[in-house]
């Protein structure tokens, strides 16, 4: 104060407190902790979407009833188009998802919807699945399901470490994402 500084904090998420049960124990008493400590301690916070802000300002009186901190969007959507890596996607056509799989991300629904695509229609009619995305929290249930079903096993295929470049040739590919 003596010096007219002021803390302002990024604000990604609130997952751990939104949904703590798609999340490890210990990531949501840390977070907690985090999420307190920024409350008594910033000035200001700097949400990445407005669904974030609503959140943040929605349980900061859940943490100290009675105190206001601002809270404004900055928006974390700058585009970059590193060039595609030649050879990465699938030579058939495919379907591409991006997200570390984890339960909050319901890939383990997705693979039900496509285990029901390749039953009700044939293997030889479905596109190749292709999950990219870094497994974490309960991701040992999807690909429980991946390796339980022979089905998924051929149509699915798990990409958990892929660069920049790998990841634009996979857009660039894609039938959708």
């Amino acid at each position: 104060e003596e010096h007219g500084i002021r803390y302002a904090s990024f604000v990604y998420d609130l997952i751990p407190l939104l949904v703590p049960e798609h999340c490890e124990p210990k990531l949501v008493r840390n977070f907690t902790q985090h999420f307190a400590a920024l409350c008594l301690l910033a000035d200001h916070a700097i949400c990445i979407s407005e669904a974030v802000r609503r959140d943040f300002l929605a349980w900061l009186p859940k943490f100290l009833p009675g105190t206001a901190i601002p809270a404004s969007v900055l928006p974390l959507d700058a585009r970059f188009d590193p060039p595609a890596e030649p050879g990465i996607a699938p030579a058939e056509p495919f379907v591409l998802a991006v997200g570390t799989v984890e339960s909050r991300k319901n890939q383990l629904g997705l693979l039900r919807a496509w285990l029901k695509l390749i039953r009700d229609h044939g293997e030889e009619n479905a596109p190749l699945l292709v999950v990219v995305g870094v497994h974490g929290y309960l991701a040992d249930q999807v690909v429980g399901l991946r390796e339980a079903a022979p089905e998924l096993a051929r149509r699915v295929e798990f990409r958990p470490g892929v660069t920049d470049q790998e990841l634009a040739a996979l857009y660039a590919g894609c039938l959708f994402t």
